[in-house]
């Protein structure tokens, strides 16, 4: 899609009051347009009421802990 295009759809989707569901792989786009995330990873289900961009924060966050 061209940019114009993208900017339409990202308006019309952040006003749609219903559940969606998306794939993506535009870490914008999400963030522009989701509530909520849900993350599929390794048979696991993780589920952030946070923006996408957050998500991948405390993602990191969580790992460097752990690492040490």
């Amino acid at each position: 899609m061209d940019l114009d295009a993208c900017v339409w759809l990202e308006e019309e989707l952040r006003n749609y009051k219903r559940i969606l569901i998306m794939v993506s792989h535009s870490q914008d786009f999400l963030n522009g347009v989701c509530t909520n995330i849900v993350h599929l990873t390794k048979k696991k289900l993780f589920i952030y009421g946070v923006s996408f961009y957050l998500k991948i924060y405390i993602e990191n966050r969580t790992k460097n802990k752990y690492l040490g």
